[in-house]
């Protein structure tokens, strides 16, 4: 292993697990709009709308955003339809959950190598209790949600509480993601050392990445290109 690392922190959607498809969750949340009798495509449009402040924490889980977005639209949900759509919306989350290819035989590889691994990402409620859900989540010593510590990448902020729950410098982390929110920038400037993973990424809602198409840091085409750079 590189001396200068000794750990290895993942981003979630589009590295560990497939790409968070815009199409897929319009469709679970235009399901629970209409169960509730809301205008789907006002739901989509303020979900999409709030993002900076649902992954930090501010909004709820869907229970509550869908409550507020009621209440926009003037009328107020069904109590006795708001636990199936909880229900529907969860089971829609775990789908999202996906590993990408080879994930797990490098995470697995990472364990018997001893390295420490953890999650980072910038995320909603309902979307990290999906994670902790999954068969990947024995996989990882630590994950650090955007939407529990009030911070999203690129702050520093979440790359240091990340470091910190995972207990190692952060100059010697390397921080693997797909690029989004422009977190290989962000994890550079807290001090880790950042590895773009290339992934698909025209089904998402941020499929304009300036940052990943410009940049020149390392780059590995699957996952377990991280166990070359430790080799």
């Amino acid at each position: 292993m590189r001396r200068d690392v000794t750990g290895v922190l993942f981003d979630l959607f589009g590295t560990v697990v497939v790409p968070f498809s815009r199409a897929g969750h319009r469709g679970a949340l235009a399901s629970a709009a209409e169960t509730l009798g809301l205008d789907p495509v006002h739901c989509d449009t303020t979900w999409d709308a709030d993002y900076h402040n649902r992954v930090r924490g501010r909004s709820g889980d869907i229970a509550e955003q869908l409550s507020v977005i009621a209440m926009a639209q003037g009328s107020a949900v069904c109590r006795d339809r708001l636990g199936d759509v909880v229900a529907s919306y969860a089971r829609a989350c775990d789908e999202f959950m996906a590993p990408m290819p080879t994930a797990v035989e490098t995470l697995r590889a990472l364990a018997e190598r001893d390295v420490p691994v953890g999650l980072v990402s910038n995320t909603a409620p309902d979307f990290a209790a999906a994670f902790e859900r999954s068969p990947l989540r024995p996989l990882f010593r630590t994950c650090t949600f955007s939407c529990f510590v009030g911070a999203a990448k690129p702050e520093s902020e979440i790359y240091v509480a990340a470091a910190a729950a995972l207990g190692v410098e952060p100059s010697r982390l390397l921080f693997v993601g797909d690029g989004s929110d422009d977190e290989l920038a962000g994890a550079h400037a807290a001090g880790l050392i950042s590895v773009l993973v290339e992934t698909e990424y025209d089904d998402t809602y941020d499929p304009n990445r300036h940052a990943v198409l410009n940049w020149t840091g390392l780059r590995i085409n699957k996952l377990s290109g991280v166990l070359e750079l430790l080799a």
